[in-house]
């Protein structure tokens, strides 16, 4: 009886479906632990939802680009164009390129986008076309059966825009180092974040930048679109109850000092009606959901869909970026200073690489209670938005340089890949 051989990829994709489904069969024990929790039932569903579904990658594919979370997936599909644009000019191919997502909020809002399923070997070499060239993670969604069924497939796997903490590397080179020094290349948004590839056995390692700055490139300042003389103010990816409450009371001392001339919009990054149940307790409130037509500019406004914030901005006078009061460590800062908007986050800012230069240049400032903010609001003036559009005008020059830097390392990456019998 012959005995057919295995690949060295099969090898290592059936050695992770079996550390992989040994972990699952702990499962159990912790969600039975869990289950009462209604946000933890909410984060399951979301998690499992989207591993059941038809839509598979398209067969004429060239690069799957693969993100998570919804900020993570907006910078992708902009990054796409770009690339595609760079790669076209440089050798008048046309490339096809897919977008995979984990989320089930990143699938529902952006419509072109393709889940993945369970991520086991098994499933994914058969999700994976044979037609791709390269498999890109955004950032720090890599998973490693990924990995191996894309080089199954021969082709070229790397990450841009990457992260990885100390921890996460410590978690990699204890469970999966195996599978991820399989990476060939990684774009690292920092120094600091390249040592930790580098300490994974990744071979290949470029310090970067945070491609969250892509959207200075095709983010023009906004024009104001307000329909009177309101402050306007948006707290964007608010977190928890105690966020919530720092803006309101920002909006009622402002009230107090200076009439009802503000208009306060409120953005949570995630749990709508959790924010919807609080705002309901405190003040009177308008979901933008209920808005039919314009936008209203008065009030406070929850903005409980996704989508909105680019339109919104355009009538922002300064935005609270959340995950700053809470110690979460500060969620995206660029998005508003993009459009021209000053920024004011709390003080808990350690997850934000761009603070200090942004607090020299004058765009961003950290406030550590509501008072503080009500001043800010008062006094803001003309000079902290020129700061913004200035910083913007400089950093897009930073990241069409280093886009140009990447495309030619792609470009060189697929005609690699062409050489290895990999159509292109």
């Amino acid at each position: 009886m012959e005995i057919k051989k295995i690949s060295y990829y099969d090898a290592l994709g059936l050695l992770h479906d079996s550390i992989f489904l040994s972990l699952l069969f702990l499962a159990p024990s912790y969600i039975l632990l869990k289950i009462k929790d209604a946000k933890f039932r909410d984060k399951l569903k979301r998690s499992i939802n989207p591993r059941f579904n038809d839509k598979g990658i398209p067969l004429s594919t060239d690069i799957i680009i693969h993100s998570s979370s919804i900020g993570e997936t907006k910078n992708a599909i902009l990054f796409s164009e770009i690339l595609h644009q760079k790669i076209n000019e440089k050798t008048g191919k046309e490339i096809k390129i897919a977008h995979t997502v984990f989320t089930s909020i990143a699938a529902q809002t952006f419509q072109n986008t393709i889940p993945i399923p369970i991520p086991f070997y098994l499933n994914l070499t058969k999700f994976i076309p044979d037609r791709v060239k390269l498999l890109l993670f955004f950032e720090s969604d890599f998973w490693p059966a990924y990995i191996i069924a894309s080089k199954k497939h021969g082709a070229k796997v790397g990450v841009i825009s990457g992260k990885m903490s100390e921890k996460s590397m410590l978690l990699h080179r204890t469970l999966t180092s195996s599978f991820i020094k399989e990476l060939d290349f990684a774009f690292a948004i920092s120094d600091k974040h390249a040592e930790m590839f580098r300490k994974l056995g990744i071979q290949k390692i470029f310090t970067s930048i945070n491609m969250k700055k892509l959207i200075f490139i095709r983010q023009e300042p906004a024009k104001s679109e307000k329909k009177n003389k309101n402050k306007c103010v948006i707290g964007i990816s608010t977190r928890g109850i105690k966020e919530v409450d720092f803006l309101l009371h920002t909006y009622n001392g402002y009230k107090k000092l200076c009439g009802n001339n503000i208009t306060l919009f409120i953005a949570p990054r995630h749990n709508f009606e959790e924010t919807k149940k609080l705002l309901s307790q405190r003040v009177k409130f308008t979901s933008i959901s209920d808005i039919k037509g314009k936008i209203i500019q008065e009030g406070v406004i929850l903005i409980d869909r996704y989508g909105y914030i680019d339109n919104i901005l355009k009538i922002c006078d300064l935005a609270f970026v959340g995950g700053s009061i809470e110690k979460i460590g500060g969620h995206n800062i660029l998005e508003p200073i993009s459009a021209g908007v000053p920024v004011v986050t709390g003080p808990n800012i350690w997850n934000i690489e761009e603070k200090d230069e942004m607090i020299k240049k004058g765009c961003l400032k950290i406030v550590s209670s509501p008072y503080e903010m009500v001043k800010l609001i008062i006094t803001n003036n003309e000079n902290m938005k020129k700061n913004a559009v200035k910083f913007r005008e400089e950093q897009k020059k930073i990241v069409e340089k280093e886009i140009d830097k990447i495309s030619d390392f792609i470009t060189e990456v697929l005609q690699l890949s062409q050489n290895n019998n990999v159509r292109f």
